[in-house]
């Protein structure tokens, strides 16, 4: 009964494994300091695109720095204190809050962090993410059997609309806080949608919870596998295919053995109660239903995905 779903969009119908592409240092301190002030927040945090930070750090062998007064702000950024100055690490609303507005015209701002030290704006980093790569075949064949596809992310709308196109999704929530994820999947059930939510991560439980049907990625979070109705053990999407038309293949089949044994019984019922079956020929005609069911039912083990 299916008839919307919700992608979350970083490790679902992209890879998330992110690389970094450029850095932008905007202040007195040196390449690798700078750096370092950068993953000394970041690996506080298991955000994806923390991780891809933290990752990249490392190979540029960074040395750690010693922070206080860390506070990491779900869907915004993260906070601390570095020499006596407050460093502010996330997104671009999220830097614009704490120090005014940033004077700057970035071309491609997809999956780019800003930094501020000591209410000054510091610098940028940009990352790329990949689409997975049968993302878009699966998004199409949702489509061509009159799914509703939405793709939900708390990046912002540049960002949101700029994997969307990619992917063919006209339906794009974007600058969703993670609490607010759930919220949007009751939204659509109250325009009386049959929703799914597909997601991988820890903020996508309440989200996978409220939904009517729930898909975890394999690759995903623990409580996100733990939530969710069905687990794609792969983290492939095409599996999320395949457990559609299976499900729509076992209803098939249910319904055609209802129907084969309603008919035995409807011919034969009548004819049995006023004597013109005999008992023997009604047992086997009882059997024969029984085994038809099981044989159109065993069909589905040669059913090709």
């Amino acid at each position: 009964k299916m008839d919307s779903i919700i992608f979350d969009k970083t490790g679902t119908l992209t890879t998330g494994k992110l690389k970094v592409v450029e850095i932008k240092n905007n202040t007195n301190l040196s390449e690798d300091e700078f750096l370092s002030v950068i993953c000394s927040l970041e690996k506080n945090t298991d955000h994806p695109i923390a991780k891809s930070i933290v990752s990249y750090c490392n190979e540029k062998n960074v040395k750690e720095l010693d922070v206080s007064d860390l506070k990491v702000i779900a869907g915004m950024g993260i906070q601390a204190t570095y020499n006596g100055e407050e460093v502010f690490i996330g997104k671009r609303k999220y830097i614009e809050e704490k120090i005014g507005q940033l004077e700057l015209n970035i071309e491609n701002e997809l999956l780019t962090i800003f930094i501020s030290i000591g209410n000054k704006f510091a610098g940028y980093v940009v990352l790329e993410d990949e689409i997975s790569h049968n993302a878009y075949e699966i998004i199409n064949k949702l489509k061509e059997k009159n799914i509703d596809v939405f793709m939900i992310t708390g990046d912002s709308e540049v960002v949101a609309r700029k994997v969307a196109n990619k992917l063919g999704i006209n339906n794009v929530l974007y600058e969703v806080m993670p609490n607010e994820k759930s919220q949007k999947v009751v939204e659509l059930q109250k325009q009386g949608k049959v929703v799914a939510m597909v997601g991988d991560g820890i903020n996508d439980a309440p989200a996978l919870a409220s939904a009517d049907i729930s898909f975890a990625m394999g690759t995903g979070t623990d409580i996100a596998m733990e939530t969710s109705d069905i687990t794609l053990m792969n983290g492939n999407l095409s599996t999320l295919l395949n457990s559609i038309n299976i499900s729509e293949q076992t209803l098939k089949v249910i319904k055609q053995n209802l129907f084969w044994a309603f008919f035995y019984n409807v011919i034969a019922i009548p004819f049995a109660a006023f004597g013109y079956l005999n008992p023997m020929l009604a047992g086997f005609t009882m059997s024969f239903s029984s085994v038809s069911v099981v044989l159109n039912s065993l069909r589905l083990k040669r059913y090709k995905f």
